[in-house]
């Protein structure tokens, strides 16, 4: 039977029916009860015909106090006795959000497995099953009209590849946890006459279940102002940077438990606008083309002694060639003498709708950078790949 008037009721779903290299054939009928208008359950019995049943369920809810909203989802899956692993087997996924004033929210966000190859065994994608790092967080979050403050804890489950035991390369390294860790953000535009400025600052205790790992607490702050000129057909932007940065560490072998560092940062970015009329996609459009410059100096400093607790070298993208650091984390700040050049083309059409973006860049460096995140980095640039990107709306 069907609701003729669309309002959600409690029954069946369609049944899935899959068969798996793992799990050979498998049977899936879900029922879904509608508790109230802001409440409901799905049961997922899943018969997987190699290992034996599955019992999972997803309940989610949605309310508001007189604080504020809050909004929550966890999922639960159970097999007992698993004919192939000869052991229950289980995944929890759970998330909440929440006001507790005005501008004062909380929530988590935790995932569990009861085994390593868990996701490789029951996911429905490949995403799912490469799945290794498992994150618990606790946060909340406080916020005003140009600041924000977040306190959070954060650990993970590390699942292990299956491999591993006979290949030590496939070993997923365990990352540090933050218990806790205390962000803060604050920022206006135009002020002044025309300035922009904002302030970042993080205070994070960083632990690991190896006790011979170097641990401690790092305290970070990034302060920036910048001037943009901004007219029609070009723009001006010079930027100054400040990182400044402490360690308080403990087993920091053959270095310093004490580190701290200051490195300014300056930046110029720059762009032109050139438009004119076009009938590619039709009478009316317009095709721009916008070269822009982007040039950042940032001088070397050894940063050999600082241990790498969070800190990756940035993907090779289109936004981060117009990035002051090429490491996301505080651990590494990396020396810089280089030019980003980068041409975009837009054809617009006569509604506003941008219907295609062609893009071109490059980034020319004038000395080789110095710092490294490992020993594998290449050395001895003189410029990066060259980034092509090209997007578009078919209709």
């Amino acid at each position: 039977s069907f609701s003729l008037s669309g309002a959600r009721r409690s029954g069946w779903l369609p049944p899935t029916i899959g068969f798996g290299s793992k799990g050979s054939a498998e049977l899936m009928v879900p029922y879904y009860f509608n508790i109230a208008p802001n409440r409901d359950l799905t049961l997922f019995p899943r018969y997987i015909f190699a290992r034996g049943l599955q019992l999972g369920a997803t309940g989610r809810y949605l309310g508001e106090t007189d604080r504020g909203p809050y909004h929550g989802e966890t999922h639960v899956e159970y097999l007992a006795n698993d004919r192939l692993a000869h052991r229950n087997r289980w995944w929890v996924d759970t998330l909440h959000n929440q006001f507790l004033a005005p501008n004062w929210t909380f929530g988590w966000n935790a995932h569990a497995a009861s085994d390593n190859e868990y996701p490789s065994d029951f996911s429905r994608t490949v995403a799912a099953s490469a799945e290794r790092q498992l994150l618990r967080e606790l946060r909340t979050d406080y916020y005003g009209q140009y600041w924000n403050l977040t306190a959070r804890v954060q650990s993970y489950q590390v699942l292990q590849d299956p491999g591993a035991v006979l290949n030590p390369a496939l070993t997923v390294a365990t990352p540090y946890n933050r218990l806790p860790t205390l962000n803060f953000h604050a920022g206006r535009y135009d002020v002044l006459g025309g300035f922009d400025w904002a302030v970042d600052a993080e205070a994070t205790r960083f632990t690991h279940p190896d006790d011979n790992q170097v641990q401690g607490n790092r305290a970070n702050m990034v302060a920036q102002v910048s001037y943009p000129w901004v007219h029609p057909g070009w723009f001006v932007t010079p930027k100054l940077m400040l990182h400044a940065t402490q360690y308080d560490l403990t087993h920091n072998v053959n270095s310093d438990d004490k580190i701290s560092r200051v490195l300014p940062t300056v930046s110029l970015d720059s762009g032109l606008v050139f438009e004119r009329k076009s009938s590619l996609f039709g009478s009316g459009g317009m095709q721009t083309l916008e070269p822009r410059l982007f040039y950042v100096r940032t001088p070397y400093k050894n940063q050999d002694d600082i241990p790498n607790f969070d800190t990756g070298v940035a993907g090779f993208n289109y936004a981060q060639l117009f990035t002051e650091n090429r490491f996301v984390g505080a651990d590494k700040v990396s020396d810089a003498n280089q030019l980003t050049a980068a041409i975009v083309s837009r054809f617009i059409e006569a509604n506003g709708a941008e219907r295609l973006r062609l893009a071109v860049g490059n980034r020319y460096y004038f000395t080789d950078p110095r710092v490294r995140l490992n020993s594998s980095e290449q050395s001895n640039q003189t410029r990066s790949d060259a980034l092509l990107a090209a997007s578009g709306r078919i209709s």
